[in-house]
């Protein structure tokens, strides 16, 4: 963690400097970790374990303010900040395989007067149960152009990545790619010429038992309670064939 947040350049000017960069950084993404959601959590957090971080940390003038913590995060750049936690993430999470879901949310409470409410657009490593990075966007219809954005700041070679039907664009497949992941993306009659040519090629399959494919597929009916609405969906099972 320390290499890593060492890289963060101090934005501060330093003949007023009380508290150290590093010791700030830390506290803060210890006690994030710990379940603090404010400043002042983050404080408290800090003096209950000021002994422990005596034992790699400076600290020479104790646990820094709520408004010092406030000021520092205000002015870093949050983009290097960004990078330097998903690295870190990364090196510590080794080689992440699997799938990697990424998904859009908006942030509840996050709506401030006629400004749209926060969008983030995460990567989640399934199998380390881990979120891989996150990106913000101004709105649900950027997911487009913050997914392959995303996807740059990730290490998944030989990984299975998953979208929603949002996903389903030749450029974030060529950012998928170029990362030398796979993908399993939803395809919806929104774009009437794919999904033509696909459910055609599968029509004319199933008639055929799919004998002339290297891989067998089967249809599944999938029925689901999703906030009180019934959603039912016709799911295609795809496995390799005993015979290849």
């Amino acid at each position: 963690m320390l290499e890593h947040l060492g890289r963060i350049p101090d934005p501060r000017v330093k003949r007023t400097l009380r508290h150290e960069l590093m010791d700030i950084l830390v506290i803060a993404l210890c006690a994030v970790i710990g379940g603090a959601d404010d400043w002042v959590s983050v404080v408290q957090f800090g003096k209950a374990k000021i002994d422990w971080f005596s034992t790699f940390l400076k600290l020479p003038n104790g646990i820094a303010s709520h408004d010092t913590f406030g000021r520092v995060f205000q002015i870093l750049d949050s983009k290097v900040l960004e990078q330097v936690c998903i690295e870190w993430l990364q090196s510590i999470a080794d080689q992440v395989e699997g799938v990697v879901a990424i998904d859009g949310k908006s942030l509840c409470g996050s709506r401030n007067g006629k400004q749209s409410p926060l969008h983030i657009v995460s990567a989640w490593a399934c199998q380390n149960s881990m979120l891989l990075g996150q990106v913000q966007t101004d709105k649900k219809s950027n997911e487009i152009t913050a997914i392959p954005k995303l996807l740059k700041l990730l290490s998944i070679k030989g990984c299975i990545v998953t979208i929603d039907a949002m996903g389903c664009q030749k450029a974030i497949t060529q950012a998928i790619i170029d990362t030398e992941a796979d993908y399993v993306l939803t395809l919806k009659s929104n774009h009437p010429y794919l999904h033509r040519q696909v459910a055609s090629w599968f029509q004319k399959n199933h008639e055929t038992d799919f004998a002339q494919q290297t891989y067998s597929y089967s249809l599944e009916n999938a029925q689901t309670n999703n906030h009180g609405r019934i959603e039912s969906r016709e799911h295609w099972l795809i496995g390799k064939c005993p015979s290849t």
